[in-house]
């Protein structure tokens, strides 16, 4: 699951490359068609690849009844530690 995500990274990078560079009007590929295969239009379905292992595994290891909770603490903390994550790499650049 995680390489196939690093594999659609790279493939929508080129892609927006390939929009930077004009490269698809070229092939006759108007911009708003082209910017739906971009990284920034499938992001989202790209982090739904990453999170998506870590999310089974904490499933198959919560106790019974407890999964909404462990659920709930898994989803805060990972809206905590990206926007973190970002800004903390800004600082140290």
């Amino acid at each position: 699951m995680i390489a196939f995500a690093v594999l659609l990274t790279i493939i929508a990078s080129v892609f927006d490359l390939i929009l930077v560079l004009q490269w698809n009007l070229v092939m006759g590929i108007p911009n708003m068609v082209w910017v739906m295969f971009s990284s920034t239009a499938i992001n989202t379905f790209i982090s739904a690849f990453l999170i998506l292992p870590p999310g089974v595994l904490f499933a198959k290891l919560t106790p019974a009844h407890v999964e909404a909770t462990i659920y709930a603490f898994t989803s805060s903390i990972t809206a905590l530690v990206y926007p973190m994550s970002k800004i903390l790499g800004t600082l140290i650049n």
